[in-house]
């Protein structure tokens, strides 16, 4: 028996249409991706995961968003998430790039992501290089150092309005605030030197703060996510862990320069080695040790 299939010139001019139309999305959406990753750096990272695996914020990639259209992680980026503390950003951001966002975090698994000691070297700054010029004392009113407290404000995209303000505990008057590149998270201050602090950032920035003047004197990036901080005892060292990638490393409490770099690893419960996070370190006062 034989079958015969009539193509007319409008059906196959239909068909090439379509096909040339698909050809030219795929290779538009290619070249998206590297606009759209850095987008992600720039406005996500700080709470997603500079990998996109997630951090305090879920992870954006393909696996755990299998079931979620495009459209609708478009609108939850566009309008925010009511109780949470992901804020719309529809007003920050366009239509287009909106668009390159979702479709980076629908078709594409977490990345791989390095900042090993070289780059935490090259990322150090100093702001006040002769620090003997700072204040003998505090240039605030204050009847003891103790009663000094920090808040971290992250600001609304953890960016741009980022710092940390300082009160007087003993009458809530506010007493100073120091700027961030990004959302603080955590703060030490120094066990012997009352006028010494560590801000981290959940971008991996350490400051050095003085609080006699209420001025970072330097910074360093001790990864690309991680809250965790902690002092030595004697206060010579400052330890700085990173969640991605999963690092940690010794500062001079001084200089801020770094002294020791660790890549983390441990088994799991099948027994296999694999990378650790950094979650928390933690000093103690009875022996010199960090953990």
């Amino acid at each position: 028996m034989k079958t015969n299939y009539k193509f007319t010139w409008p059906l196959l001019a239909s068909l090439a249409i379509m096909i040339m139309a698909g050809l030219t999305t795929t290779v538009a959406n290619a070249g998206d991706m590297q606009d759209a990753e850095k987008l992600f750096t720039q406005n996500c990272a700080v709470c997603h995961g500079a990998d996109r695996g997630g951090y305090f914020a879920p992870a954006l990639t393909k696996e755990r968003l299998s079931n979620t259209s495009e459209a609708a992680i478009r609108s939850m980026t566009s309008n925010g998430i009511s109780e949470t503390q992901m804020p719309p950003w529809g007003g920050k951001l366009s239509t287009a790039e909106l668009r390159k966002l979702s479709a980076l975090f629908k078709s594409t698994s977490k990345t791989k992501v390095s900042f090993g000691m070289e780059d935490i070297k090259k990322s150090l700054e100093v702001y006040v290089a002769d620090e003997s010029v700072l204040p003998s004392k505090p240039t605030y009113p204050i009847k003891d150092m103790n009663d000094l407290m920090g808040i971290m404000a992250r600001g609304r995209y953890s960016t741009g309005n980022s710092r940390v303000v300082f009160f007087d505990g003993r009458t809530n008057r506010q007493v100073g605030e120091i700027p961030t590149t990004h959302a603080p998270h955590n703060m030490d201050y120094h066990p012997t030197n009352p006028r010494w602090a560590y801000v981290k950032t959940d971008s991996g920035y350490v400051y050095k703060i003085d609080l006699y003047s209420m001025r970072a004197v330097r910074s360093i990036r001790t990864g690309l996510n991680g809250p965790a901080l902690a002092m030595s005892r004697d206060g010579r060292y400052v330890m700085a862990g990173s969640y991605s990638p999963h690092t940690a490393v010794i500062l001079d409490s001084k200089t801020l320069e770094p002294v020791k770099f660790f890549e983390l690893k441990g088994v799991d419960p099948d027994g296999k080695m694999v990378d650790s996070d950094s979650g928390m370190i933690t000093g103690t006062p009875f022996a010199d040790y960090l953990v």
